[in-house]
């Protein structure tokens, strides 16, 4: 299943009160406001989503995704960790520290290029 269509099923059984994708669809609301520059309330809505099932490892990394460009690099640090684990693809996991060190780590990631491109303008 693509993008695409996977969204549309999680929003489409969101609309309908299916609580079990409500952590879903709070964690890609709260990365597409990212992406707007709406910090303040994409925070709201991966804490929510984080709250409601902290063991998601795709919430830990939007929360990663916007502690670094928060500039919160200790914050960061503990999110992506948190998903590195979560994701377990067994391979060793080293903590983040620096901005180059997530810049290095992300290099293949789309959705925090997109991020980084969006901040950069």
């Amino acid at each position: 299943m693509g993008y695409t269509e996977k969204a549309y099923q999680l929003y489409s059984d969101w609309l309908v009160g299916n609580e079990d994708v409500y952590d879903w669809c709070y964690a890609d609301m709260g990365y597409i406001l990212m992406t707007k520059g709406d910090w303040e309330n994409s925070i709201d809505l991966l804490e929510k989503a984080d709250k409601i099932n902290n063991a998601d490892f795709f919430t830990k990394k939007y929360l990663s995704f916007y502690y670094f460009f928060r500039e919160d690099y200790l914050q960061a640090g503990n999110y992506e960790y948190q998903f590195r684990y979560r994701k377990n693809t067994y391979e060793e996991i080293k903590w983040k520290e620096s901005q180059n060190e997530f810049l290095e780590g992300y290099k293949n990631d789309w959705q925090f290029q997109k991020l980084l491109q969006v901040t950069l303008g």
